[in-house]
């Protein structure tokens, strides 16, 4: 694993919100994750998964997990 600073231009900007017209259906996959920032030194962190639509609600899909990881 290692780290990288950059500015993450390879990023949609698509959040989901009430009102988005985005469709969300059945065989779509999304990537979800959740940005935690200390803006006030620049530093941003990121969990996220991607989950798959199904009939039935989401179907996780990423093999990595959560957790914290201790380097």
């Amino acid at each position: 694993m290692g780290w990288a600073v950059y500015s993450p231009i390879w990023a949609d900007f698509q959040m989901c919100y009430e009102g988005d017209p985005t469709v969300m259906q059945a065989g779509k996959v999304f990537f979800l994750h959740m940005v935690l920032m200390k803006s006030d030194v620049g530093l941003a962190m990121c969990w996220g998964q991607s989950v798959l639509l199904t009939e039935n609600g989401g179907e996780r899909v990423s093999r990595s997990v959560l957790g914290l990881v201790v380097v």
